[in-house]
């Protein structure tokens, strides 16, 4: 199986919301985005964790003998809500060009299972208000770090569950599944309204 020809078809074809695609084809270019969201989400956390490590040394070593821990926790607490921020923007950037890559292919793979585009439409919708939902969350999650306990981690680690628990994150969920239900649904056989059947590389 050639995976580089469904990923080339889909990439050459970002703005043809006609035709079909055959199951085989949108999961392979589905991996291929997911692959590279997450690569994109790694290579950001390493840079932040890596600033947030180094920091750290950098205010131990240099007065190693005076270590003041109160400032510390001040400064690891300003550091992680600005870190946070960033991930949430990172995150709605990299959803909103990971949805426009995937919006086309999705809905040839509609077309293929006999349903309408415009289902598409709503998941973009819903993707959209997901990720509004998590920008407009960003002067919660940072009034929430400010008031980060240390010297209790039992409540620290509730205070940060009820960040993942948010709504936006929870409606996050909602257009992920419906990609998953609808582009795991079986093709029609042969041509239907939408076209022929199409190749399956």
């Amino acid at each position: 199986m050639n995976v580089i020809e469904p990923i080339r078809h889909c990439l050459s074809n970002l703005v043809t919301f006609t035709g079909r695609d055959s199951r085989t084809t949108f999961w392979i270019y589905t991996a291929f985005l997911v692959v590279l969201y997450f690569a994109v989400s790694w290579i950001y956390g390493l840079i932040v964790g890596g600033a947030m490590v180094l920091d750290g040394i950098n205010a131990i070593s240099s007065n190693p003998d005076s270590v003041n821990e109160a400032a510390m926790a001040d400064a690891i607490r300003t550091r992680m809500a600005s870190t946070l921020v960033g991930t949430i923007w990172v995150n709605a950037i990299a959803s909103l060009v990971a949805t426009g890559l995937l919006v086309a292919a999705f809905v040839r793979r509609l077309h293929d299972s006999g349903k309408p585009g415009w289902i598409a439409g709503l998941v973009v919708a819903l993707k959209l208000v997901g990720i509004g939902g998590g920008i407009a969350s960003i002067p919660f999650v940072t009034a929430a770090f400010e008031k980060l306990d240390f010297a209790h981690p039992e409540t620290m680690q509730a205070d940060l569950q009820g960040l993942n628990s948010s709504p936006a994150v929870l409606l996050g969920m909602v257009p992920l599944l419906l990609v998953v239900v609808f582009g795991i649904m079986g093709s029609s056989d042969g041509d239907n309204r939408y076209g022929p059947e199409p190749d399956d590389y």
